[in-house]
């Protein structure tokens, strides 16, 4: 099971849980559930930061590559003058710039597929976080909730 999917199982069982409290706050008994699903999706944030981070490393990574590949190429071809196949003459910069990109073509795809994956992460992180926040919330009212009726005893 991938990350993600185990972040939205938890998702649907913190959904589960306010849903079987008809549409209320989780009570009480839900209160070492939520703290379960609390610890297990923190710990499941963190692993995805690091996934993200790691994807943005390969994208920059690749772009970097990508740009100095690319002039490496655009040199070559206006020193040669011609390009590889010898049908074209190259005769300035603009000239060189489409068989340049064509050279390059392989890593636009892998920075496009990176860029893609380092999104995505980030996006799936942000809404974590988010359930996150709404389950800190809601075990702050349980403990209220709970002290306050211990209060009264």
């Amino acid at each position: 099971m991938s990350l993600t999917d185990k972040i939205f199982e938890l998702k649907d069982e913190y959904q589960q849980m306010i849903v079987d409290s008809n549409g209320g706050w989780p009570d009480v008994m839900c209160f070492a559930d939520l703290n379960r699903v609390r610890g297990l999706l923190s710990s499941y944030s963190l692993d995805l930061a690091k996934e993200a981070a790691k994807y943005n490393r390969d994208f920059v990574s690749l772009y970097a590559q990508r740009k100095v590949n690319y002039f490496l190429e655009k040199t070559r071809l206006m020193n040669a003058g011609i390009t590889e196949d010898k049908k074209t003459i190259i005769k300035s910069a603009s000239a060189a710039e489409p068989y340049a990109e064509i050279y390059v073509k392989e890593l636009r795809a892998s920075e496009a597929m990176n860029e893609g994956l380092k999104t995505t992460a980030t996006l799936i992180l942000k809404q974590t976080n988010e359930l996150l926040k709404s389950i800190n919330q809601d075990i702050a009212i349980l403990r209220k909730e709970f002290e306050s009726i211990h209060e009264r005893s």
